[in-house]
């Protein structure tokens, strides 16, 4: 189900400002607060436009400035008509000289697992790796059976969405009455892309 600020329809989807938020925070706990904010060009895309709210969020919440100029917002190769090799190849360029001009950077914060590979590959170019130079969270990491995950990530509760939708949307289709909207909060799952670097 869709959801368009400003449309009495049922909706349900992911709290993605509270996600992260939790994000954020848990980069700070770790010692992180020069973190790159990485995402496709946010503009009209309301999943990320609610990101970076919680992203900013915590950091009010913290009184610590934010800096955007570590931000990178131009990811163009996770966006699905841009999805080419090419696009893919100069992503990773871009990434690569991002983080070769703003040294500050200790963590990434990708808002698609796609977006953290490609920061994965960009980091290896530049003889640097995960979490030692670089820790990384990233959204929606795939979950197998392995005990020990390698992306700390955030998990949207994409069943139990699908099943919420469904019936709200038959309610709404039998009934015409449902406007509910419903945010559902996610998991962070922790894996071994985060290094503390708080000091002992």
């Amino acid at each position: 189900m869709l959801f368009r600020s400003g449309l009495s329809v049922p909706f349900v989807g992911t709290d993605n400002v509270t996600a992260a938020y939790k994000a954020t925070e848990y980069l700070f706990s770790n010692g992180h607060t020069n973190i790159c904010f990485m995402s496709p060009p946010p503009k009209n895309t309301s999943a990320i436009e609610e990101r970076i709210e919680g992203h900013l969020k915590y950091y009010s919440e913290q009184k610590t400035a934010v800096n955007n100029d570590l931000w990178l917002t131009d990811i163009q190769s996770t966006i699905p008509d841009q999805n080419t090799k090419s696009n893919i190849e100069k992503d990773i360029i871009r990434i690569k000289e991002h983080l070769e001009n703003n040294r500050s950077i200790t963590a990434i914060l990708a808002v698609e697992y796609q977006i953290a590979l490609l920061a994965s590959r960009a980091i290896q170019s530049i003889g640097k790796s995960i979490p030692e130079d670089f820790s990384v969270v990233c959204f929606d990491a795939p979950r197998t059976l392995l005990p020990d995950p390698f992306f700390t990530s955030i998990h949207q509760k994409e069943y139990e969405i699908g099943n919420r939708a469904f019936v709200m949307l038959l309610d709404f289709i039998l009934n015409n009455e449902n406007e509910e909207k419903v945010f559902l909060d996610t998991e962070l799952d922790n894996g071994s892309s985060v290094r503390s670097i708080l000091p002992r």
